[in-house]
C-alpha cells in the first residue's frame, strides 16, 4: 500500500511540475514576444495562438491520458490512439488552411491568413 502511496505522490507532483515548467516556458516566450513585436503583430500572433491552442485541446481528446492511466495496453489501442490522433491533427490543419482566409475577413487583417496556414503545419 505505501508502494502504490508513493507511486500516487511521485506521479502527482511530477506532473505538477511538469504543467508548472510548460506554463513559465509560454509565459517566458510570450513575454520575449511582445518585447520584440510590435502591437498589432503581437495582436496578430495572440489570436492564432489561441485559436491553435483550443484546436490542440480538440486533437487529443484525452486519448493520452487514458493510455496513461490504462493498466493493461495492447499494442493494437497504441495503433488506434495513434491513427486517431493523426487524423484528427491532418483534418485540423486541413480545415485551419482552408478557413484562414475567412477568418481573416472576420478579424479584418490580411495578414491573419499567411500566419494562420503557418501556424496550422504545427498540428
Amino acid at each position: 500500500m505505501t508502494s502504490f502511496r508513493n507511486r500516487v505522490l511521485q506521479g502527482f507532483f511530477c506532473d505538477l511540475g511538469g504543467t508548472y515548467v510548460l506554463r513559465l516556458i509560454t509565459f517566458s516566450v510570450s513575454i520575449f514576444l511582445a518585447r520584440i513585436l510590435d502591437p498589432s503583430d503581437f495582436g496578430i500572433v495572440g489570436i492564432v495562438l489561441a485559436i491553435n491552442g483550443f484546436a490542440t485541446i480538440l486533437i487529443d481528446f484525452g486519448f493520452s491520458s487514458a493510455i496513461i492511466h490504462s493498466r493493461d495496453i495492447s499494442d493494437r489501442s497504441l495503433s488506434t490512439v495513434f491513427y486517431i490522433n493523426l487524423i484528427f491533427a491532418l483534418t485540423s490543419t486541413t480545415v485551419l488552411i482552408l478557413l484562414a482566409p475567412a477568418l481573416s475577413v472576420f478579424f479584418e487583417n490580411g495578414a491573419l491568413s499567411t500566419v494562420f496556414r503557418a501556424i496550422s503545419l504545427v498540428f
